[in-house]
């Protein structure tokens, strides 16, 4: 396997009963040795939680202007998510991720109070009302559909999304999640994901953090404000 861009080289090689892993580029380098009878490598992107080292498995996304939504009422946007891009090696249908990794730096950022609140992974987005034209290797497309059960107006500046539950759905031009947000009070929220691609054809990536059956819900609830 060979896969090679201007930001990353990706090389596969079989030696012997090793297969040998090389990658390097804008986004590090990385070398392992296999052992295994298995040449099957599978690429594509991951939840964006994983580096630099699954410090949260929530994403937070801080959009650049805030969104008022009438008592009520519900709209659609569109907000971009940072890509991690995972490499699986596949044997007796067990999948072992063996490596991760991202040309775009990692932040971080507390969702809620200090003592009580959760460390996120922090992205900050424009929104738009049409999917954006980015670049799949850098960034992907989240259509979020925000619906506000309640009878007051609701200002969303901050949207945060777990990462258990994420479907993330490619092509060769896209990366795009759907996903729904219900807000239940004021400053009170409910985020998941849609397990649907955003436009027809798309492909499924492997889901991380289902198969590492961690204990989580694939929901994740606002009540620390929106």
């Amino acid at each position: 396997m060979e896969v090679e861009s201007a930001e990353v080289h990706l090389r596969a090689v079989r030696e012997g009963d090793a297969l040998h892993y090389w990658r390097k580029g804008r986004c590090g380098a990385a070398e392992k040795l296999v052992v295994t009878g298995s040449n099957r490598l599978i690429v594509n992107p991951v939840e964006p939680v994983n580096l630099p080292q699954n410090i949260s498995p929530a994403l937070l996304v801080h959009l650049a202007k805030a969104v008022h939504v009438e008592p009520k009422g519900g709209i659609t946007i569109f907000v971009t998510f940072p890509i991690e891009v995972g490499v699986f090696l596949a044997a007796h249908r067990e999948m072992e991720m063996l490596d991760v990794f991202s040309v775009v730096p990692s932040k971080f950022a507390l969702y809620g109070p200090l003592g009580k609140g959760l460390v996120c992974r922090f992205w900050q987005s424009d929104i738009s009302f049409a999917p954006p034209a980015v670049n799949p290797l850098y960034f992907g497309i989240i259509e979020l559909t925000a619906d506000n059960a309640t009878s007051k107006w609701a200002e969303i500046r901050r949207v945060v999304f777990s990462a258990h539950g994420m479907k993330i759905y490619f092509n060769e031009t896209m990366v795009a999640m759907r996903a729904e947000m219900r807000i239940t009070a004021p400053g009170v929220a409910e985020t998941r994901f849609l397990d649907s691609p955003l436009v027809e054809g798309m492909k499924k990536s492997l889901e991380v953090y289902r198969a590492r059956r961690l204990s989580s819900t694939a929901k994740f609830v606002m009540d620390h404000g929106l």
